[in-house]
């Protein structure tokens, strides 16, 4: 898990420095849509970290990243 997590920081990091974006909109990642058609029962029991299901950090790092490492380079 953490070496997935460190290969799409680098990865988002160096997308950031090759296209330069120019606005807050830009430095957005769309959330992924984990949840469609799925009952609350299995989304919890699939996303629970304290079972450890840890597939949520990774889904959230791609979420926040580009905007966190965007304000990192400044």
């Amino acid at each position: 898990m953490l070496s997935g997590v460190l290969l799409f920081g680098l990865y988002i990091w160096a997308l950031l420095h090759l296209w330069q974006p120019t606005s807050s909109g830009q430095k957005r990642s769309p959330s992924p849509a984990v949840v469609v058609g799925q009952p609350w029962s299995r989304l919890l029991h699939d996303y629970n970290v304290f079972a450890g299901r840890v597939w949520v950090v990774l889904l959230m790092l791609v979420t926040i990243a580009p905007f966190v490492l965007y304000r990192l380079q400044q």
